[in-house]
């Protein structure tokens, strides 16, 4: 979902390898590539999404859907909903 988001935001996938396997291998090695340096109007605070949305290791991630979306809500400014 994390890749999706970024994706959505930026406009394109945050590894650009040729093929599956490349592409794998990109996620699997590489860091979290910054979507600021990609979509300067991004915030500080989507750039911390994304290192925990996309984290390596799947225990590092957000746990559930309601935690990612209260941190995403959180990053993308709306307050309202990380409140709740």
């Amino acid at each position: 979902l994390g890749v999706v988001v970024f994706e959505m935001l930026v406009g394109e996938l945050p590894f650009k390898e040729e093929g599956a396997m490349k592409i794998a291998m990109a996620h699997a090695t590489q860091p979290v590539p910054s979507a600021r340096e990609r979509a300067p109007h991004l915030s500080e605070e989507i750039d911390a999404f994304f290192q925990i949305a996309l984290a390596k290791n799947p225990s590092e991630r957000f746990q559930d859907a309601e935690t990612f979306g209260n941190a995403l809500a959180t990053a993308l400014g709306d307050r309202r909903r990380s409140s709740s």
